[in-house]
């Protein structure tokens, strides 16, 4: 077989065998966070982020992107309600789930996310009685 067509050859098997192969690298549903730094102060706003509602303000989750393995949740609740904080992975895939209880006033939650794979966004919902908000929180 001449070196030409051996090359060909080749090429068309890495083609066929090849072709249909996808990258199985997991890439995060959620894209986009509001980036704060470690006092809270707001650097760059996201915003699809922490959207104040009637029954909770001033959302915000700081460091973001963190890297110390927990993260503060701050905000407010403008009347007293049972606050449940989940953290998904994506649409279905529930990380971290914390219940603080019955809450009013101005709250700061701290969340350890020791647990949670680095390299991926995750999505926070805060929510308060029949009402919720969320953000990103990015764990480079």
């Amino acid at each position: 077989m001449k070196t030409g067509n051996f090359i060909t050859a080749i090429f068309f098997v890495l083609i066929v065998f090849c072709g249909g192969c996808k990258s199985t690298a997991a890439v995060s549903p959620y894209t986009g966070f509001t980036k704060t730094d470690a006092s809270g102060n707001i650097i760059s706003a996201d915003p699809n982020d922490w959207k104040n509602i009637p029954q909770i303000t001033g959302a915000l989750a700081y460091p973001n992107p963190t890297t110390s393995g927990s993260v503060m949740l701050k905000f407010n609740l403008t009347a007293s309600a049972y606050v449940d904080i989940k953290v998904y992975r994506d649409d279905s895939t529930l990380e971290l789930d914390y219940a603080p209880g019955v809450l009013a006033g101005s709250q700061t939650v701290l969340l350890d996310i020791s647990k949670l794979q680095t390299g991926w966004i995750y999505k926070c919902y805060i929510f308060a009685g029949n009402s919720s908000t969320y953000g990103n929180i990015s764990i480079p």
